[in-house]
């Protein structure tokens, strides 16, 4: 079964990576190049947030959710 985005980008024309469902958990792509960019939604404070925000207090819950964006730098964003 195809997943629903890429069902969406089919019927209308949007060309994308996907080219064939292969079976449930697999899909052929086209290779591309990953955009370094990192969304993040948080509903808890916890971990990295924590480092970055020291006076905010762990499990602090957050209403709305928190939502940051980052720029990548890993390895694996060159890849």
């Amino acid at each position: 079964m195809i997943t629903f985005v890429n069902f969406v980008f089919y019927f209308s024309g949007i060309q994308n990576h996907f080219i064939k469902q292969l079976n449930d958990r697999e899909f052929l792509a086209q290779r591309c190049s990953m955009i370094p960019i990192e969304w993040v939604t948080r509903r808890v404070a916890t971990g990295s947030f924590l480092k970055r925000n020291y006076n905010v207090k762990e499990g602090y819950r957050f209403a709305p959710v928190k939502r940051e964006t980052f720029y990548k730098v890993s390895k694996m964003a060159t890849v």
